[in-house]
């Protein structure tokens, strides 16, 4: 997601409008239903009875903030126990986007209340709180639930990250516009969603006696064999063993060959590859390990390996995770694996080889 500062200053207001001619009428009032007339029928839309068995047990008390798109449409549900949560409902099946029993990406604990939501194609955005006291926004884009901005985001071209966010934000396209606080300043941002986004490994090592070494490390994206978009960091710290010790590196790609849009039978790959750094110092050689097949839970006590890279599919920002098996998944894993490589200074740079970790692919559905 690339951010872009729309506007700044002590008064800044969300006033920032998309062409939502598909996506912006409202549906039914609470517990009311909304029929429309099609060749002399009447059709119910969406009311609370008809939501009341999946993907909660209990009827919904009052359905509010309606969003319609071409994808269905979002709303954000509140049940008789007073549980609340963000759902969709395509016309045939009900989802949930996230509701108080979810724990918040990148975050510490689950959400406790959430607003919005808006809605393009089958992206729902929305606004949430989580237990620990955070903020965010957040976008679902109908398997992967994902971060648009939250308190750990860096304002663009500063060094401090949000501290507050006004309002849901607005979608259109992968675009995504919002308003937001960084201590006394406030302003209007745009996240875009790349074509192919950024990789986010995490990196470690399989002994604590290499402590102190440095490394290269390198992405490489291809749609159907041909490369697409790459990324290296150089010179980067590894950690130490086990996942605590872990860094989560984040290497941006860069589109390399002109792509067609990907799209379903296409096939997806990434190979990540690791050097002994050509840039620094610290020790000659080591095993480098890199850790994936977690959820995206980026910091705090219950980090995990989400390692992952976004592309765009369809007009639709998905996220993809390396998995066993060498496969990559819309869905996120539930237990830490990892992939081991040694590397060492014995040919002189830049002839310096990178070594794969391995390469993971998708068929795209």
């Amino acid at each position: 997601m690339m951010m872009t500062q729309l506007h700044s200053g002590p008064k800044a207001r969300p006033n920032i409008a998309f062409d939502r001619t598909a996506s912006s009428r409202s549906l039914a009032a609470a517990g009311q239903r909304r029929r429309r007339a099609k060749r002399g029928r009447c059709s119910a839309m969406l009311d609370a009875s008809l939501l009341r068995h999946q993907p909660r047990s209990i009827p919904y008390r009052s359905i509010e903030r309606q969003h319609r798109s071409i994808g269905g449409v979002a709303f954000r549900g509140i049940a008789g126990d007073g549980q609340e949560g963000i759902y969709v409902f395509d016309g045939a099946e009900l989802t949930k986007a996230a509701d108080t029993n979810t724990l918040v990406p990148g975050a510490i604990g689950r959400f406790t209340r959430v607003v919005g939501p808006t809605m393009s194609g089958r992206s729902v955005a929305f606004a949430g709180d989580a237990s620990s006291g955070e903020q965010g926004l957040y976008v679902f884009n109908g398997t992967t639930l994902s971060v648009i901005a939250d308190s750990h985001t860096l304002r663009p071209g500063s060094s401090d990250t949000f501290t507050g966010f006004s309002a849901p934000p607005a979608i259109s396209d992968g675009n995504m516009a919002f308003s937001a606080r960084s201590g006394t300043q406030e302003g209007l941002y745009l996240a875009t969603a790349r074509l192919i986004g950024p990789a986010k490994l995490w990196l470690g090592l399989k002994n604590s006696d290499d402590v102190g070494l440095r490394v290269d490390l390198q992405a490489e994206i291809f749609q159907n064999d041909g490369p697409i978009a790459s990324g290296r960091l150089a010179n980067q710290p590894t950690g130490s063993s086990g996942f605590g010790n872990a860094l989560l590196r984040t290497v941006t790609l860069d589109v390399t060959a002109p792509p067609r849009a990907l799209s379903s039978g296409d096939t997806l790959t990434i190979t990540v590859s690791v050097r002994r750094t050509c840039a620094g110092g610290g020790h000659s050689s080591g095993t480098v390990r890199l850790w994936y097949g977690g959820i995206p839970m980026d910091v705090g006590r219950t980090r995990d390996a989400g390692s992952r890279f976004d592309a765009m599919i369809d007009g639709v920002d998905n996220d993809f995770f390396l998995e066993r098996g060498a496969s990559l998944s819309v869905a996120p894993g539930s237990s830490k694996l990892f992939a081991d490589v040694f590397v060492n200074s014995a040919r002189p740079c830049p002839d310096r080889p990178f070594l794969p970790f391995g390469t993971w692919s998708i068929v795209l559905p």
